[in-house]
């Protein structure tokens, strides 16, 4: 059982990594925000899937670490 969820992680993280990278191609400003005409429907897209594949695997590494 632990073994799958740890191989499950290790796909989560490999697809956060991929989703990340084009997250991170859109503008930001100095502060670090996006700026309002950079968030186009690609954006949110990138975003959601984003926060999405990070509370996954946040969730995910909760039940490992239970399992110790």
């Amino acid at each position: 059982m632990k073994a799958v969820l740890i191989a499950t992680r290790d796909q989560i993280e490999a697809e956060l990594k991929e989703a990340t990278a084009i997250y991170r191609t859109f503008p930001k400003m100095t502060n670090g925000l996006t700026p309002d005409d950079a968030k186009t429907p690609e954006w949110f897209d990138a975003k959601s899937k984003v926060d999405r594949l990070f509370s996954a695997l946040r969730d995910l590494n909760s039940k490992i670490v239970r399992m110790k």
